[in-house]
């Protein structure tokens, strides 16, 4: 008897445990929570920002998905300044970089010269400024050496913002 009731309580306590677990929220849900927005989808990624900065008045970035962890402790930087730079060999790189409020696309000229392309992601609250942000399979190369943007009616700005010559 004693036996049966050990089962009994072991099989409800499993039970429990995995009805608690199909309860706890997301991590979509705790970002949003915790007073981050969401700014765009990546690589079976989305990628978030704070709507308020933190004690140093900065605004953190977060990724969840697939390249959940990449850019951990990131903060919007400005025009053409690196934000992230982040790979493992399983998923690939992440490549993330302040980009001007015109831009609709770019590109990531890195290291070992291979050209990644880059979405733009709007930042609400910051209507000068988006996130450029590109990911490779490959996680070879240890940064960018340049970088370029596109606005929608074609014209090429430099990593600065400026029309290029």
């Amino acid at each position: 008897m004693d036996f049966w009731r050990m089962g009994l309580t072991g099989l409800l306590g499993i039970t429990a445990g995995m009805m608690i677990a199909g309860c706890s929220p997301s991590e979509e849900e705790m970002l949003s929570k915790s007073g981050y927005q969401q700014v765009g989808d990546l690589e079976e990624s989305t990628v978030w920002v704070a709507q308020e900065p933190d004690d140093s008045g900065k605004y953190g970035i977060h990724v969840a998905g697939k390249l959940r962890g990449f850019c951990k402790g990131s903060v919007i930087a400005g025009i053409g300044e690196q934000i992230c730079n982040m790979g493992e060999e399983a998923r690939g790189s992440l490549y993330m970089v302040g980009a001007p409020a015109a831009a609709v696309a770019g590109t990531i000229t890195l290291t070992n010269g291979k050209i990644v392309h880059a979405q733009t992601f709007a930042l609400p609250g910051h209507p000068d400024m988006k996130l450029a942000i590109g990911t490779s399979a490959s996680s070879h190369a240890k940064g960018f050496v340049d970088v370029e943007f596109a606005t929608a009616n074609g014209v090429l700005l430099d990593r600065s913002g400026n029309q290029k010559q």
